[in-house]
């Protein structure tokens, strides 16, 4: 008697494969193509990767980076006994239940191997696909785990050949023990119809990839069920957070719901950003800052001080490993803005108006104030606190106490650039508020000296209000708006001025504007150039300039809420900027195309989420911080 020896060796599989490492080269965006990582070599009815928010193709099991970045089948190669009853990846190690052939079975078929190979239970054995069915579905195997016949689902009297299918047309017998085998010989080449026992065959959506050497080559294997949208959800959750379904007629793939984004280890849909609470509040002002070199986000706010209604400045640190604990910075008895920049050390500095009240009955904090962190705790410093320690050149401007409102600041090197809105006394509507000067102070370690940026005195532009600053080209460049009548509130129209290596600023682009909700934000690229954004009443909208000098049409991107605003960061890898609003809808970011010719929006939390403010990690994640409708603050992270 004989049985059939299949050596895996004989018949080399295409789908032996091993794990494919995630490549560096930056070749795919998602919304260009609905296969961006496909190589121009891959079959088009399979999804062979999946492109990451840097730009970076991820290849699924059963694929290889090509030079160019992007994914094709892996080439032929040999497979060894253990792997030929179980010829290709075919589920996500830790996700057992993709084991299960009928994705729709509760119980679980098997197990899902760090191989991505899946172990079947037992009652269940290997279908063709890798996959587990019921036992006696497919074939036996012999005491040395080759196949060698099937019963067609119903188990076959000893001694008989009732029922039994050998593969390659053999013939079956049965021993004297009533042992059944089945008697033929294995070819040694060439891609075969699908035998009774199913191990080197193409099957089902397979194709020949060698026919000398009998390679096959097959798409990988559904990662939903086309009908039950439940099976696109990677977490728990009461709804659904995709759709299955098969684009090209091939493999069965998820399409993720506004809000959720693929998981590139399971290929199904997870909750794009991961918020959870930082304060109780209720929580005043907030800004944030990246420092890519040292891989964090920082956060700086003013929460309410229940002990004596003053407020508490702190500060917050994020990276990749998670959220660091709350770090004081000063107290204070106003909250008329905050800002936050890093040193080259990827130190934090936070700005603020505080100090003292310089004689004043109205204004217990009166004075531009720098706290900056030097060996883990903060150390602060006043900067200004007279008007007259800037000089304007008018006698409307030069005068009065009141210094540090709505402070912007930048760092290059070791000259930190500090900003401020100077209100003079701080009590009437033209000779303080419409009279108001733009000032910055250019500290270095031997002191400071002071410019004026913009002076209000004699044209009673009421400068100053809500200003950000970024750094371009080693100097600072400032937005702000104009509020009239006040020193905080709601401002109109939006300006933008930049310094020079000389030490003046330019002269301001103005845009018209009614009533901007939360003031401007300002982010600056070296490729990409400045992007001014700001919300109108409702109408939430974004202008460009390659040099700050030559600019675009302002163009609407969104619609926000009244009484928010929203922020603009710039990503590290795609130089495109994305801007956080406060919709109708709940918090979302949005994302330019390359020109800014039009935005996309994604879901960030369906929450209420006030004051957003945006920074990116250095690995293109989006970190937000946001006030929720009770005034507590909230993070959100980009998973």
């Amino acid at each position: 008697m004989y049985r059939v020896a299949v050596v895996c060796a004989a018949v080399a599989l295409a789908a032996c494969f091993t794990d494919v490492n995630v490549g560096t080269t930056k070749s795919c965006k998602e919304e260009l193509s609905s296969r961006p990582c496909n190589d121009t070599s891959a079959p088009p009815a399979v999804d062979w990767g999946s492109c990451g928010s840097d730009g970076v193709c991820t290849c699924i099991p059963g694929a290889v980076l090509g030079t160019n970045g992007r994914c094709h089948p892996a080439p032929a190669a040999s497979c060894d006994a253990s792997i030929c009853l179980n010829p290709s990846p075919s589920c996500t190690p830790g996700r057992d239940q993709e084991c299960n052939e009928d994705l729709a079975m509760s119980a679980l078929a098997g197990d899902c191997g760090p191989d991505g190979r899946c172990t079947c239970g037992a009652g269940f054995e290997t279908g063709p696909d890798g996959r587990c069915r019921p036992q006696g579905s497919l074939c036996r195997a012999d005491a040395g785990g080759l196949p060698t016949f099937a019963d067609g689902g119903a188990p076959a009297a000893a001694g008989s050949c009732e029922g039994v299918s050998c593969a390659f047309a053999g013939a079956c017998s049965a021993d004297d023990a009533g042992v059944v085998s089945c008697t033929s010989t294995a070819p040694v080449a060439g891609c075969f119809p699908a035998p009774s026992c199913g191990v080197v065959e193409c099957g089902a959506g397979c194709r020949c990839l060698d026919a000398d050497a009998g390679a096959c080559t097959c798409p990988p294997p559904d990662r939903c069920a086309p009908g039950m949208d439940s099976t696109c959800n990677d977490e728990v959750m009461a709804g659904t957070a995709g759709r299955c379904s098969r684009p090209d007629g091939g493999q069965a793939v998820c399409t993720c719901d506004d809000g959720f984004a693929l998981n590139p280890a399971t290929s199904l849909c997870r909750q794009a950003f991961v918020s959870q609470p930082l304060e109780s509040g209720p929580v005043g002002s907030l800004a944030v800052a990246a420092a890519p070199a040292q891989g964090k986000v920082g956060v700086a706010y003013l929460v309410a001080n229940a002990l004596d209604a003053g407020f508490e400045v702190r500060y917050r640190e994020v990276t990749a490993s998670g959220v660091g604990a709350s770090q004081p910075v000063d107290t204070v008895a106003l909250d008329f803005g905050v800002a936050l920049a890093f040193d080259s050390a990827g130190e934090p500095k936070v700005a603020y108006l505080g100090g003292g009240n310089d004689g004043s009955l109205f204004w217990p904090n009166s004075d531009a104030v720098m706290a900056s962190r030097v060996g883990g705790n903060f150390v602060r410093q006043v900067v200004a606190t007279q008007g007259n320690q800037t000089v304007c050149g008018n006698p409307v401007s030069d005068r009065g106490f009141l210094v540090g409102v709505h402070p912007a600041l930048g760092v290059e090197g070791a000259t930190t650039y500090f900003s401020w809105r100077d209100v003079h006394d701080g009590q009437f509507p033209q000779q303080d508020f419409a009279a108001a000067d733009v000032e910055a102070a250019v500290a270095t370690g031997s002191g400071a000296t002071f410019e004026c940026v913009k002076a209000g005195g004699n044209d009673k532009g009421a400068w100053g209000a809500h200003g950000r600053m970024a750094m371009a080209g080693g100097q600072p460049a400032l937005v702000f708006d104009a509020l009239p009548g006040a020193v905080s509130g709601t401002g109109q129209n939006v300006s933008f001025t930049r310094r020079s290596a000389a030490g003046t600023w330019s002269a301001l682009r103005t845009f018209t504007a009614g009533q901007v909700e939360g003031g401007p934000s300002l982010a600056y690229d070296a490729t990409t150039g400045f992007v001014v954004a700001w919300q109108d009443g409702p109408s939430v909208v974004a202008v460009s300039s390659a040099d700050g000098t030559t600019w675009g049409t302002p163009a609407p991107v969104a619609t926000g809420l009244p009484g928010t605003g929203p922020d603009v960061a710039m990503h590290p890898t795609t130089r495109l900027p994305s801007l956080a609003v406060e919709t109708a809808g709940g918090l979302r970011v949005f994302t330019a195309a390359p020109g800014l010719a039009g935005w996309t929006g994604q879901t960030v939390t369906v929450d209420t989420g006030l004051r957003p403010k945006l920074a990116y990690l250095p690995d293109g994640k989006r970190v937000l911080a946001w006030v929720d409708a009770t005034g507590a603050l909230r993070l959100s992270v980009e998973r």
